[in-house]
């Protein structure tokens, strides 16, 4: 009698720490450390045998729910295997194999600069088969707290999302995270440019060498600094001349660079990019001064001359990059006695001079290069005080 009592209490303290379910549905238990264990078949084997997983809970309710979103999800053929990688490592991942061998080094600058300073802070940390669209929301909440532009946190967004979008095709995720989430809205920033004024006095400043002509031919042009940086005198013809290449400084992100940053030179972004741009005559008298003093510094330089064919360059021939520009340009601001801007400014200030002379946006979308006319609109669509000035007082005869 005994023996069948203590057989009976052996069999009544094992079904306590074991539920058998029926085929397909689970096994639950209880550990030894006290923890609650799910055992779920996720699929055969080639031998036809199962392959099994387990999840765990603190309680036996916890793991009943967790076990039964599994099993759901197995059964609309939705189950993700779980896979130990953050939302911070996923993005590194990310960035190294399907941004760094396709996409061009100043944008996996921007793309990395992103994913450093503004996703990692907030979601880095994350399971990234845990991270929620709520999370997504925190942290776009937080950057408009943090005071971030609307196109930064747009961007972040952005490269957020199509991250997550490459982790379902690779059957890390089902769905994307940061669907639907809510993004500020984009506030139109006003341009820099200088006014008909500012630009006299911009102009007397300017300087009669390499850094000054410079300057004067993005003014007369409205080229963007890197084309001016490549433009090439293969590149100039009699009366128009060929936005070819470009040359800006950028992230060398090679394991064995003994330099941070290095001069790429590539080709313009958009087939828009490329394009022919006709040369004024002051613009024409320019570069004839330009060849003059370079002939100059080629025969002072030597053999330390570099032929890179370069229109603006340094005294032995290398690129007058960007950096160079804008140091020149405020030492010729300051001696104008004008606030300080960026080399952008003179390409704003000649979209708005051909705007006001009459120039029909088509004309100008294509010589500065944007890909649609409605960018070219957005931008420019603003009047300067004078050109207001001059049109009241053409409303004047109706009074």
């Amino acid at each position: 009698m005994t023996e069948r009592s203590d057989n009976m209490s052996a069999k009544k303290s094992k079904s306590k720490k074991t539920t058998k379910r029926s085929n397909n549905d689970g096994c639950i238990r209880r550990r030894s450390d006290g923890r609650w264990e799910a055992i779920y078949t996720v699929r055969y084997d080639s031998n036809d045998q199962p392959v099994r997983r387990s999840v765990y809970g603190k309680t036996r309710g916890e793991v009943t729910l967790k076990l039964r979103e599994i099993l759901q999800q197995i059964a609309m053929e939705e189950y993700v295997p779980p896979k130990r990688i953050t939302v911070g490592e996923w993005m590194d991942e990310w960035w190294r194999i399907y941004c760094l061998p396709s996409k061009k080094i100043s944008t996996c600058t921007g793309y990395e600069s992103t994913i450093i300073w503004h996703i990692k802070p907030h979601l880095g940390k994350v399971s990234l088969q845990e991270l929620k669209p709520m999370q997504v929301q925190a942290m776009i909440n937080q950057l408009v707290k943090e005071g971030k532009a609307p196109s930064t946190i747009r961007k972040a967004q952005a490269l957020l999302h199509c991250a997550l979008e490459q982790a379902i095709v690779n059957g890390m995720l089902i769905h994307n995270p940061a669907e639907r989430t809510i993004l500020p809205r984009m506030e139109r920033k006003e341009i820099q440019f200088l006014t008909l004024e500012e630009q006299r006095r911009f102009i007397a400043a300017l300087t009669d060498n390499t850094p000054g002509r410079a300057l004067y031919f993005i003014l007369g042009t409205g080229l963007r600094a890197a084309e001016l940086t490549g433009l090439r005198w293969s590149d100039i013809k009699d009366n128009h001349f060929t936005v070819a290449q470009t040359i800006r400084r950028n992230r060398d992100f090679s394991d064995n660079a003994e330099c941070k940053t290095f001069l790429e030179t590539s080709t313009p972004k958009t087939r828009a990019g490329r394009r022919m741009i006709p040369l004024p005559p002051k613009m024409k008298e320019l570069l004839a001064a330009q060849r003059r003093e370079q002939l100059e510094m080629r025969l002072a330089a030597g053999p330390e001359w570099t032929n890179n064919d370069l229109v603006f360059c340094t005294e032995f021939g290398t690129p007058f990059e960007g950096r160079n520009m804008t140091r020149s340009l405020h030492q010729t601001l300051r001696r104008a006695g004008l606030p300080l801007r960026g080399v952008h400014a003179l390409r704003h200030t000649f979209a708005t001079r051909a705007m006001e002379s009459g120039m029909d946006l088509r004309t100008l979308s294509e010589i500065l290069g944007h890909s649609q006319v409605a960018l070219t609109l957005q931008l420019y669509a603003h009047s300067t005080m004078e050109t207001k000035r001059d049109v009241m007082e053409k409303m004047d005869v109706f009074l």
